[in-house]
Parts: C-alpha cells; sequence; structure tokens
C-alpha cells in the first residue's frame, strides 16, 4: 500500500485522537503467607483428604490391592524407600499406601506457566510472583481458594462469543489438579518431570526489547488546577524525538510504569515529521515537564500502543507491525488518577520491539460511540448503535480491546455483514474496569467496506455504584462521555491491517 493510500485509510479510520483505553490483568490479592506445613504434617499421617477428593471406593480398594500386592517387593527391597518417600517435608512422591501423589514439577509447575505467570512474575503486575517451588508454595492455600472460585486467572470474555488466542481460563480438570496438589501437602517431585506447555496462555511481556523510550524529567502529578479547585485526573503529555534514520516497524509494545499507583493508563502516539515541530511547540509554551492533554495530543497522531496497570505488554500478532518514519515524534500521553490524593513523581518508559519489515502495515482503529446520557438514578442504562464501515477497502481484524469507566456492566463488539448475518467479535457480560485485556483473534476476521461495526454498552448509575472518593460515596449525576474517571465512555478499538 503506498503512503497516499495508507494516508486515506487513516484519515477514514481515524475517529480523532480522543479517549483512553484501559488493559488490565493484574489486581493485589491478600497476601497471606500460608506455608502448607499443617497441610504437610496431616498428610505425614494419613491421605484421606486425598482419596476423599480424586478416589472411589473401587479405587480405594485396588489402591489397598496394589498396596498389599506390593508386600512382596517390599520383602526383597525393604520399605525403606517408601517410608522415606512418605509425605513428612513435602518433597515426596508418593504416599504410604503407595499410590502417585500430584507435585509441583509433574502437574502444577505448566498450568502456571501457561495460565499465571504472565502478571505473576519478579516485578510483574501480580503482588507476588509463581515462578518458582518455594513462591507458589508460600501462597498454595491462597491459589487453591482463588481458582476454586474463579478469581484468578481473571479472564471476562464469553467464550462463546468468538475464540481468542492466550486464554488463561482454567479447565475443572486443572482447577482439581491445583486443589488436589495443595491438599496432598504441596509435594515438589523431580524437576525432571517438568514439561512445558504447547501454548501460553498470556501474551508475555515482549520477545525482546529494541528501543526504550522514557520521560524527559520526572512528572508529579497535579492534585489542583490553576484555580486551586481539587482535580481527580491530571492529562500530561510529554514528547519524544524518534531517532531512527530509516523506516521502521514497532512489532510490540509495553510499558513500565515509573509510579504505578498513579498511572490510571498509558497512550503511545506516533506523528510524523510534518506535524512534530506542533507537538514540540505546544511543550515548550507550557511550564514544567510535558503540556497538559486531557482528551488526547492535541494534534494529528495515530495509536502506537496501550498500556494500563495489569497489561504486561507483548509482540503485536505475528507478521505486522506499525510504521514510524524518521522524523517523527512519540507523544507519550501519561492519565494520572489522583482520586484519593495521593501523589508523587512519575518517570514512566516506553520499551518497543521493531523490525525493520513486516508482512502487512497495522494500525489501531478506535470505535467509538458518544451522544448518550446515562440519567442519573438508572440502575440498568442500554445504549446500541451500529456504525458504517469507514475504511475504503478491507480490513482484517487481528485482536478486539474494549472500553468503559466505573459505571459499566457489560458490552462488546459485533461484525454485520452486508448479507444480514453477525459476528461475535467480543462480549464482556460482566464488565470489571479492573480487568481489561486485549483478545487476539484465533482466527483474524476480515471486514469488508460494506460492513458495519456495532457496539454495545450497558451502565449501573445508581446510588449504590457511584465511585468512593475519600471515602465518600459520591451522588448520582447525569454521566456523559468524558475522559475523567468519573466520566464514562463506550469504545472499542480494533487492531487491523489492510
Amino acid at each position: 500500500m503506498n503512503d497516499s493510500m495508507f494516508s486515506l485509510l487513516w484519515t477514514f479510520v481515524w475517529l480523532c485522537s480522543m479517549g483512553f483505553l484501559v488493559l488490565s490483568c493484574g489486581d493485589p490479592i491478600i497476601n497471606n503467607n500460608t506455608s502448607g506445613n499443617r497441610n504437610n504434617q496431616a498428610n505425614a499421617n494419613q491421605n484421606t483428604t486425598a482419596t476423599t477428593n480424586n478416589n472411589n471406593t473401587s479405587g480405594n480398594r485396588n489402591n489397598q490391592a496394589n498396596a498389599n500386592q506390593n508386600a512382596n517387593q517390599n520383602v526383597n527391597n525393604s520399605n525403606t524407600n517408601s517410608n522415606t518417600n512418605s509425605n513428612t517435608n513435602g518433597n515426596s512422591n508418593s504416599n504410604t499406601n503407595g499410590t502417585s501423589k500430584t507435585t509441583y514439577h509433574k502437574d502444577v509447575r505448566a498450568i502456571l506457566v501457561k495460565s499465571c505467570e504472565g502478571c505473576h512474575y519478579k516485578d510483574g503486575v501480580g503482588p507476588f510472583p509463581l515462578t518458582t517451588y518455594q513462591e507458589t508454595k508460600a501462597f498454595s492455600s491462597l491459589i487453591k481458594k482463588a481458582v476454586q472460585s474463579r478469581i484468578m486467572p481473571p479472564y471476562p470474555a464469553d467464550s462463546n462469543c468468538q475464540e481468542y488466542r492466550h486464554n488463561p481460563s482454567l479447565s475443572q480438570k486443572e482447577i482439581d489438579t491445583i486443589s488436589r496438589w495443595v491438599d496432598e501437602g504441596n509435594v515438589e517431585g523431580s524437576p525432571a518431570d517438568y514439561k512445558k506447555p504447547d501454548n501460553l496462555a498470556r501474551n508475555i511481556g515482549l520477545s525482546r526489547v529494541d528501543m526504550t523510550l522514557t520521560m524527559p524529567t520526572a512528572y508529579t502529578p497535579a492534585v489542583k488546577d490553576g484555580n486551586g479547585k481539587p482535580i481527580t485526573d491530571d492529562y500530561r503529555c510529554f514528547v519524544i524525538p524518534w531517532t531512527k534514520k530509516e523506516d521502521v516497524y514497532v512489532s510490540g509494545f509495553q510499558i513500565k510504569a515509573g509510579n504505578a499507583a498513579l498511572v490510571h493508563h498509558v497512550i503511545a502516539y506516533v506523528s510524523s515529521s510534518k506535524n512534530a515541530e506542533k507537538f514540540k511547540e505546544l511543550d515548550r509554551k507550557e511550564a514544567g515537564p510535558g503540556y497538559r492533554c486531557f482528551g488526547g495530543p492535541r494534534g494529528s497522531a495515530q495509536w502506537l500502543g496501550v498500556w494500563a496497570p495489569g497489561k504486561p505488554g507483548g509482540d503485536y500478532p505475528k507478521g505486522t507491525g506499525i510504521l514510524v518514519r524518521p522524523g517523527s515524534v512519540v507523544i507519550i500521553q501519561m492519565h494520572y488518577n489522583t482520586l484519593q490524593k495521593k501523589t508523587g513523581p512519575d518517570q514512566t518508559s516506553v520499551q518497543l520491539k521493531i523490525d525493520k519489515k513486516v508482512e502487512r502495515q497495522a494500525f489501531f482503529a478506535p470505535i467509538a460511540s458518544t451522544g448518550w446520557k446515562i440519567p442519573k438514578g438508572m440502575k440498568n442504562y442500554k445504549h446500541n448503535k451500529v456504525m458504517k464501515n469507514p475504511a475504503p477497502v478491507p480490513l482484517t481484524i487481528h485482536s478486539v480491546m474494549f472500553h468503559m469507566h466505573l459505571l459499566g456492566t457489560s458490552g462488546g463488539l459485533t461484525l454485520h455483514k452486508a448479507d444480514g448475518s453477525k459476528t461475535c467479535l467480543l462480549n464482556i457480560p460482566k464488565w470489571d474496569f479492573d480487568w481489561q485485556f486485549a483478545y487476539d483473534l484465533k482466527k483474524p476476521i476480515l471486514a469488508l467496506p460494506t460492513d458495519k461495526i456495532g457496539i454495545q454498552c450497558v451502565w449501573d448509575n445508581s446510588a449504590e455504584n457511584q465511585a468512593v472518593v475519600n471515602g465518600k460515596r459520591l451522588k448520582p449525576r447525569d454521566v456523559t462521555w468524558g475522559d475523567g474517571s468519573t466520566d464514562e465512555m463506550c469504545l472499542g478499538v480494533l487492531y487491523v491491517t489492510p
């Protein structure tokens, strides 16, 4: 695709540099320090829990029979090994009656690698790492409760809507395996028994970091505006020159938040050399680091990447990337949330994976629906809008994202085909502001110029669903589109290639 065609395409698709998108996958869990010693001791003395959960009556008889059948072997080989391998210290591989025990390396480790380590790694968004046996054992009882209640791992998307890559959801069998491992005393087993999972459930971080862009200086978010009036959201943009001397493609994106307690979200924009000076001038004119940019970067720019607490970042779909040319500037829009009046300095960095060539040039296409008003006190306000596809050429949809604020309860995106059929792109039946993801389609979907995009948003604006600010619940009010945390949005974002 030549430059003029791509520029035309972007003109049609780009729906202003407004709004923000939050993608999370991690939320602090209460850090109970459970060592599992009581469980280990219990299992050293008896195996009643394991046999109750995992064996029927026949199975128990068979186990006992096998134990008796092995008596002849014990005559020759002694029962020393059997007694040595009983679960007295959490490192055994078998019960005293001869049945095989669930172990960390053989049974549990691959589940955690597949579905948990995307957030729970050192310096990750999870409150503690789960990358070793000792780390996992320390929180084993908490892990059991979290997976049995399906609090963890979080995955709000309706799997009946669409198939997505990197689905971290646990099967009932996997939940039972983790529970059994805890009940049996957190047996470690042999590292040689570990088998790496075929597919990771999460796109965990960048496969490589080729470029790091850091805010020029630290910035402390404001809690009052120029007139001394308290504010709860501070939007600040920081301009960073692009130093590459040739055309390249950004094929992966992640953020290292300097002060994660304050950073609500980050959007990185890129603007061509034609508009670069305008953004530099905005920065020069305003005192202090960066410039105010409530609602967008205040100029023509396209999205380069998005981050929010809990989103580990990662490579973009294979073979795709966003074009960045020499002389461009990157504008980092920081949204700081100061609802609780806690503040401090932040100096966030953007990390990028870069390729000189990709198979298909990509871009983010925001799908925003505005013009609605949520009446105060209304518990179930629904908004649906079907919009024409603004692109003049076919687009392949690789990834789908969705965003509302604190009043949201459910929502999604639908592709309306010209023949009258519909394809569900994303359905979030129970919206949770703390769990927002980018959903990579297992099979990319083609959207023709004659197709339409539908977006659905449902909000609860009742008194009991208002945000709590400094210990006090806000009073209901009519709510419309806005960038503030107590405003609302109805926004989808598609990662597409022509």
